[in-house]
């Protein structure tokens, strides 16, 4: 393989991971509730992050700390993770569940958000 061989197959590659990373961006407006209180907000998830969009121009960002874990039972794939919540003037670790079924609940000792519409 020529040397310019390799750089266009280089190129091809980092191009297609960029697509890849692009599309892997998704962003929907959805029902959302906080602690029981059901708001809009508009969602945007990148692989395991998440970035809510409040109808008052809060944004909470949630960012996968290490590890997740996959389960698979009756057809029904959940994926917990642990994450930080970068709230809008603090930051709490918590967890996000995303289920196939359920859709997505991320929670800390004192934040409960479900996105019932974002399944996994």
């Amino acid at each position: 393989m020529t040397s310019t061989n390799k750089i266009v197959g280089l190129l091809i590659g980092i191009s297609l991971q960029s697509f890849i990373a692009i599309e892997s961006r998704a962003e929907d407006t959805t029902s959302c509730l906080f602690n029981g209180q059901q708001r809009l907000c508009r969602v945007e998830v990148s692989g395991d992050d998440l970035t809510l969009r409040l109808e008052d121009n809060r944004t909470i960002e949630v960012q996968r700390r290490g590890r997740c874990t996959d389960r698979r039972k009756e057809g029904i794939t959940t994926r917990s993770c642990n994450v930080r919540i970068g709230l809008p003037d603090d930051f709490v670790y918590g967890l996000i569940v995303r289920s196939s079924q359920d859709g997505t609940t991320i929670s800390s000792p004192r934040l409960e958000i479900k996105l019932p519409e974002l399944a996994l």
